[in-house]
């Protein structure tokens, strides 16, 4: 079996911190609309409130922002994530568990599918 490389060693480390945290793998997605900050209903292409398309504003966007999972400060595209903190589940999943950040490509695929970063 061939080594992992620094980067992906790093890359799986961070991936543990992050998921300690977290009840399961997060998620695309906002909680809320971001125009309006009305709840979005499960299954609606946009939102009841102010009309905002859900699939638009759920697209990546490149920033030099941070990757709020794996702590990456590469500028790249970052995508709208959602999960749920530790305890949720015996919270009954009220808000107070809710977690929402961005994540970038390399931890979107890791999330779907396990595969690790091109070294």
């Amino acid at each position: 079996m061939a080594e992992l490389g620094k980067r992906n060693e790093e890359f799986l480390r961070d991936m543990d911190i992050f998921h300690r945290d977290m009840d399961g793998s997060p998620s695309t997605g906002f909680w809320e609309c971001p125009e309006c900050g009305a709840d979005w209903d499960g299954c609606a292409e946009e939102c009841e409130e102010c009309g905002c398309d859900r699939e638009c504003a759920e697209e990546p966007s490149f920033s030099w922002n941070g990757c709020d999972c794996c702590g990456s400060m590469l500028g790249g595209d970052l995508h709208p994530m959602i999960g749920w903190l530790k305890g949720a589940q015996a919270g009954a999943f009220a808000d107070k568990y809710r977690w929402e950040g961005r994540a970038c490509t390399d931890c979107l695929v890791f999330f779907a599918n396990g595969d690790l970063p091109e070294p």
